[in-house]
């Protein structure tokens, strides 16, 4: 496949494999750099925050006088996250002349058993001032972690898709999974 035959119009539906083919991605993981541009793919999944045990800080973010952010949060979920491999790769992006690919799940393409559908949102960059927060991410039982949720905003003069369905929690700092614990007496 070759990046001519992918649809990247926002709002269109495809696979994380279709992109990365495409591109030659070089992971499987929610941020896939490519092998032959300097462009940095982005998978984010708002409605991961309690299905794994884990949070997630996945969506748009309120506005602010600069315009529209996404929050989107970086990779590693064992002990605090580093800024590095993918976490750099989006950090560094614009230093290398790429532009940050959002995508977002939207479904799977059959039934649960196939791959995550993703709906390509469109060309993000860092936001100049604040490019990421930390925030603890909790995993499972365990402490949390530092995350780096990084602040994207649309690449101005490109459309880009936005859908209320993907919007951030509202207080990030205070949301925590739901774990049920059995108490026995």
């Amino acid at each position: 496949m070759t990046p001519d035959a992918l649809d990247l119009t926002p709002g269109a539906h495809t696979t994380a494999a279709r992109v990365r083919a495409a591109f030659h991605g070089t992971s499987e993981t929610r941020i896939s750099g490519s092998r032959t541009s300097p462009d940095v793919f982005l998978y984010a999944d708002p409605g991961a925050r309690q299905e794994r045990g884990h949070r997630v800080y996945d969506g748009w973010a309120e506005s602010d006088e600069h315009g529209e952010v996404f929050h989107f949060t970086g990779t590693g979920l064992l002990g605090d996250q580093r800024m590095t491999l993918g976490n750099r790769a989006v950090l560094e992006h614009a230093a290398r002349g790429g532009e940050l690919h959002l995508f977002v799940a939207d479904g799977h393409v059959g039934d649960l058993t196939t791959p995550i559908r993703y709906r390509y949102l469109g060309a993000f960059h860092l936001d100049p001032g604040t490019p990421y927060l930390e925030r603890p991410l909790h995993v499972m039982r365990h402490r949390p972690v530092r995350a780096f949720v990084f602040r994207l905003r649309p690449v101005a003069g490109k459309p880009y898709d936005r859908d209320e369905r993907d919007r951030a929690p509202a207080d990030p700092e205070s949301v925590r999974p739901h774990v049920f614990v059995s108490r026995r007496p």
